[in-house]
């Protein structure tokens, strides 16, 4: 990532942000955190109402949270398969 990167960002707030981008992908990097990942869970957890900035900073972030997330969105999906298929599997009652 070199100058002439910067050449194709059409203005200069645009190389600002390519240039905060390129920091926290570096930063991330110095922490053997999976970027992809990170960003995934940091916006989750934001979009979750999770306040705790200090946490979401590359050097302090633990990927615990996203883990938990994760469980709890398969947990609910398994019981919404259970009660279907429960639902699927009921005689079914014919009225005449």
């Amino acid at each position: 990532m070199g100058r002439r990167c910067w050449l194709n960002s059409g203005s200069h707030d645009a190389a600002q942000n390519i240039a905060f981008l390129y920091s926290l992908y570096e930063s991330c990097k110095m922490n053997d955190i999976d970027f992809g990942e990170y960003v995934e869970d940091i916006l989750t957890r934001m979009m979750n109402g999770d306040d705790d900035y200090r946490s979401m900073i590359p050097c302090y972030y633990t990927p615990g949270k996203k883990q938990e997330i994760k469980a709890a969105i398969k947990q609910e999906q398994s019981e919404l398969a259970h009660s279907a298929e429960r639902k699927q599997s009921r005689p079914q009652v014919k009225v005449a």
